[in-house]
């Protein structure tokens, strides 16, 4: 059992009056159980992954792990043997330089027989699907293939608990799935107690029980049903509830009243299937008339308007002419219009990373390539540092891109090298750190390395933003924001598209944050566009989605889930509203209509 006993602990305890990260806390967790720990940024969630593991101690008081003490030094050991821990951030856990030396550091250093490591690595690795990379040296691993390395290498000591920060952050889906599978496989066979600190509601119910924190204290604690069933709570936390959840909530009264509440997508789908009053009309609903930013003849518009960067057959092999040679771009083509909304969606080695380093010079494909406001930008004298200042990146790490210890002085950074006056740099490094949502008086003082890993890469953004570029490039720009952090994210880049006329180019793996948002859909594949299109147009090839293992929108994968139950149901809505619309087109008189506001 791990107990935590009235502990407190801040990161600026010098500091008279400075708020504590954690305060008075008070938490069991026990083995074979696993417990979700949910909360905006900075509400407490990664110190308490390092308190419990031992690598913070508290300054009040104390925090058990079976007993041991975490701040007496003769116990410390024990205790901090017993607890394993996944940062946010890979490149904070990883040692070794090839990905099978670092699975197996761990458990040669706990001196478990090498039969018994060889067989752990084997069951790990295959559930994990990373067979093809145990040979590949650490820096050649993507973003996503380290986080499974530093699971696997957890998983492979066979820790009594696990703390997971955030693991599923950079997987695709099919990952996420099989790291959810292994972590209850662990529980229920080793008895692992397993602490899961996510962001991502639909995660949740695969745990025990939910923990939600606010400003360093535990506010509610209960089951998954329980603590869903209040949306509106949620919502207050900084949280959200699971979209099939929030759906079934808004159209419930024209469903066969139930007791149970819907966790995930098949559950509602049954519900709404066996409900005595829905009906089937013979036309199928659709919700193409329903209001929406998009249309399908966005893609139409935006390929009219002028082009402010493109690529053209784009090529670029990593270490080429050598045995390590890698495709990272195999003739890729995007066309971006000015003020648009561009999304590349793919998996892992897809060639994302590759193409957004490629648009502001960082890689250089080759002549003829890579087209800025219709110039080549290699041609030989071509300004590089002045397309830099017009395209502005956001890398998928923000460790790999803050460079200052203080926020403010980070942000400014980029702003000293423009020779901007003082009082300039900090009108710029103020909007931009409000416009990210973070407070300037609260923020531009504070250390980098106190943030969490969601305001990290707030102040990432803002760093790019206070340069006020032309385009801003962005490499899984939401992972590590709280639901709230995310979609005001969100609607902060369509503000400042329709304010700014600023051009947005988003890297993700996932469709869910962009199937709203975006003008033109790209789905990469293999260094190469596989398909383009208007969000509902791409939405049109779910089954080639699913192949590419990218992730599908939550309003999607509840309408392949009736659509299994009813066929005639046919819906590529690109959001809540839209599908709710079309639900209701086949409830029967006593609902219609009452869930629009139902919430």
């Amino acid at each position: 059992m791990i107990e935590l006993r009235n502990v407190t602990f801040r990161y600026n305890a010098r500091i008279k009056d400075s708020a504590p990260a954690i305060q008075s806390l008070n938490m069991v967790f026990h083995e074979g159980e696993i417990a979700a720990v949910l909360g905006k940024n900075g509400s407490g969630k990664s110190t308490l992954s390092r308190i419990i593991s031992g690598i913070l101690k508290p300054q009040f008081g104390e925090a058990l792990v079976d007993g041991y003490s975490t701040s007496i030094p003769k116990e410390m050991w024990e205790a901090r043997s017993r607890v394993g821990i996944v940062f946010q951030n890979p490149d904070d856990q990883i040692i070794s330089n090839n990905v099978l030396d670092e699975i197996v550091f761990g458990p040669e250093n706990l001196g478990i027989p090498r039969n018994e490591i060889e067989s752990r690595i084997q069951e790990i690795s295959q559930i994990l699907q990373i067979e093809s990379i145990m040979d590949y040296p650490i820096h050649e691993l993507t973003f996503g293939q380290k986080q499974l390395v530093a699971i696997a290498g957890v998983l492979a000591m066979r820790p009594r608990y696990m703390i997971f920060d955030e693991p599923t952050t950079s997987l695709g889906p099919e990952q996420t799935q099989a790291l959810l599978q292994i972590i209850q496989k662990f529980a229920r066979e080793y008895h692992l107690g397993v602490i899961y600190i996510t962001h991502n509601m639909d995660e949740v119910p695969f745990c025990d029980t939910v923990f939600v924190m606010e400003n360093g204290s535990v506010i509610r604690q209960g089951a998954p049903s329980q603590i869903f069933a209040d949306a509106m709570a949620m919502r207050q936390y900084g949280l959200d509830i699971p979209a099939v959840t929030e759906i079934y909530q808004r159209i419930k009264t024209s469903l066969t009243e139930t007791s149970v509440m819907p966790l995930n997508e098949e559950q509602f789908a049954e519900i709404f299937a066996n409900s005595a009053h829905i009906t089937q009309p013979e036309a199928t609903p659709s919700a193409a008339g329903s209001t929406s930013d998009n249309s399908d003849n966005t893609q139409k518009n935006t390929e009219a308007a002028s082009l402010i960067i493109e690529t053209k057959d784009a090529h670029f092999t990593y270490k080429a002419g050598t045995p390590f040679a890698q495709i990272g771009l195999a003739g890729i083509t995007i066309r971006v219009p000015q003020g648009s909304f561009i999304a590349c969606v793919g998996p892992t080695r897809s060639g994302k990373s590759t193409l957004l380093d490629s648009l502001n010079g960082v890689l250089k494909p080759g002549r003829n390539m890579v087209f800025y406001q219709g110039k080549d930008i290699h041609t030989p004298g071509y300004d590089l540092s002045a397309l830099r200042k017009d395209v502005g990146v956001v890398f998928q790490s923000p460790d790999a891109q803050i460079i200052k210890d203080v926020v403010g002085k980070d942000i400014a950074f980029g702003l000293r090298q423009l020779k901007l006056s003082l009082a300039e740099s900090r009108q710029r490094v103020q909007e931009s750190l409000e416009s990210v949502g973070l407070n300037y008086e609260e923020f531009r003082n504070r250390y980098t390395y106190t943030l969490s890993g969601g305001q990290k890469r707030r102040v990432t953004i803002a760093g790019a933003l206070a340069l006020r570029p032309k385009i801003l490039a962005l490499d899984e720009p939401t992972a590590g924001l709280d639901p709230q952090g995310r979609a005001g994210f969100l609607q902060m880049l369509k503000q400042l598209g329709n304010d700014r006329g600023l051009t947005i180019i988003y890297m993700t793996a996932n469709l869910e944050d962009i199937i709203a948002l975006a003008d033109t859909i790209y789905l990469l594949e293999n260094g190469k566009v596989v398909m383009s299109g208007s969000p509902k147009e791409i939405l049109e090839h779910t089954d080639t989605i699913a192949r590419m293992n990218i992730g599908l929108p939550a309003v999607t994968r509840i309408s392949a889930a009736i659509k299994r139950r009813i066929p005639s149901f046919a819906e590529n809505a690109l959001n809540l509203h839209e599908l709710e619309t079309a639900l209701l087109q086949y409830a029967g008189p006593n609902g219609r209509g009452k869930g629009l506001n139902s919430l």
